[in-house]
């Protein structure tokens, strides 16, 4: 993109929802992260490949031209790549515009975001200081291995505070995040059950919209609906309703896996952990805070040979303890005949709600949406979770405040009108930071960035 007037319009946007970077598409990811240094090179900013891991850089770091600080004060976090999208989309996973609705997978989760900081950053450069950077990682919807490789490659010099683009509204603490597979033995000699699984690529953190059976020969289905297991009773969870029904209409293909359908029969429309999988029931506040609750539910599966395997993704409530983790894996494995593994864990992280970072950017979201709204805990697990000091805003406006959530179900999608006022919100929260008052050139280039959208 030679013009650098484009650089604030859709079409930035467009070109990376065009690119597939599921998490397991390491060449399409390193494409899109080349794409991204040198879009912000574009935009005269200073940027680079780093947190080299598994032989691939995984992270872009961008900072201001002629930056002096080896810590900056401010950071924005965002990422690249994206869970897959299954076969029920009407619309181009890889991006189209309708009616003012941009639709594609990552629009929300998270490359739209990662488009908006840039162009934020763009127009703001003539007025911001030069600590701060956008750290831009490629592995968020899987193991952190990107975050890892950063945080030892920076070691102190980690912004003293920041900011992930990933979210609902204004959040400082988050869930943690634990992928629990368990592995059931067949029972007996017989193998009525030849097949109970997931779709090819489906992810360990969305809840399935899909899962097949096959029962003596015979392929049953069962479609349910497909939405971020970080909200799991905002699906219909594929797993628990075929296991269910099998349990109930088939008992010789129940004792086959019997452990297996007794756990999904629990867990079926169940996701509270401290009822379906011996996780402590806690107070779910925290300094006058709602918390949540531990929420689990099943999201991958397969059978090969005599084992079968399901995936259980776990969102741990602020104050789960290793100790308290180990202690319900050890009841679930008594209890259902099981051997489980932990492929996937973070711990849940959490920020002070009183800071005045928090205060600044609760404002700007009342400034632009003319709306209040309060911190809240996140529901799932970012990378606010991997970097200290991290809170969360946008894209999404806080739950009361916004349409249904499409994050990781089909036709993810978001109105070019919600992704300007998304831009407003965090330069408003900038220029509140810098102590800016007038702001006038800047919002005059968001109006000019949406006049040339469909361009």
């Amino acid at each position: 993109m030679s013009n650098l007037e484009e650089l604030l319009t859709i079409k930035p946007v467009m070109n990376f929802l065009n690119m597939n970077t599921y998490t397991a598409n390491i060449q399409g990811l390193e494409e899109a992260l080349d794409l991204y240094k040198n879009l912000a090179k574009q935009m005269g900013f200073e940027a680079r490949l780093c947190g080299k891991a598994d032989g691939h850089n995984r992270v872009v770091e961008i900072r201001p031209n002629g930056a002096k600080s080896k810590k900056p004060k401010l950071g924005f976090v965002v990422h690249l790549d994206t869970v897959p999208a299954e076969d029920d989309w009407k619309h181009n996973p890889l991006g189209e515009i309708v009616n003012g609705r941009v639709y594609g997978r990552g629009i929300i989760d998270d490359k739209g975001p990662a488009i908006q900081i840039l162009q934020v950053l763009y127009m703001m450069k003539d007025y911001i200081q030069d600590d701060w950077c956008i750290i831009c990682g490629s592995s968020e919807e899987a193991e952190w291995i990107d975050m890892e490789a950063y945080k030892a490659e920076m070691g102190e010099n980690l912004p003293e505070f920041s900011i992930t683009i990933d979210g609902d509204g204004v959040q400082n603490g988050c869930r943690g995040y634990l992928d629990l597979k368990l592995t059931f033995e067949r029972n007996g000699t017989t193998h009525i059950i030849s097949n109970f699984a997931t779709p090819e690529g489906a992810a360990n953190n969305s809840v399935p919209g899909l899962t097949t059976a096959k029962i003596n020969g015979k392929e049953l289905n069962y479609e349910g609906k497909a939405c971020h297991s970080s909200i799991p009773q905002n699906g219909k969870n594929a797993i628990t309703g075929l296991a269910k029904k099998i349990k109930e209409e088939n008992p010789s293909a129940y004792e086959e896996f019997k452990g297996f359908f007794d756990l999904m029969e629990i867990m079926h429309e169940n996701y509270d952990a401290s009822k379906t999988l011996f996780f402590e029931e806690k107070p779910s506040e925290l300094n006058g805070q709602d918390i949540g609750y531990t929420s689990a539910c099943p999201t991958t599966c397969e059978v090969k040979g005599d084992e079968l395997t399901v995936n259980l993704n776990i969102r741990l409530m602020i104050g789960t303890t290793e100790k308290e983790i180990k202690n319900a894996i050890d009841r679930i494995c008594k209890q259902y005949g099981c051997k489980a593994e932990i492929s996937e864990g973070t711990l849940p992280g959490y920020v002070p709600v009183n800071l005045p970072q928090i205060n600044n950017m609760l404002q700007a979201y009342e400034n632009i949406l003319g709306k209040k709204t309060t911190s809240e805990i996140a529901g799932g697990a970012g990378y606010n979770a991997a970097l200290p000091n991290c809170i969360i805003a946008g894209p999404r406006w806080a739950i009361a405040h916004d349409e249904e959530d499409t994050c990781h179900a089909a036709d993810e999608s978001r109105t070019i009108k919600d992704m300007v006022l998304l831009m407003n919100m965090l330069m408003s929260f900038l220029a509140m930071q810098l102590g800016l008052q007038e702001i006038k050139r800047i919002n005059r280039k968001l109006l000019e960035f949406q006049a040339n959208r469909k361009k």
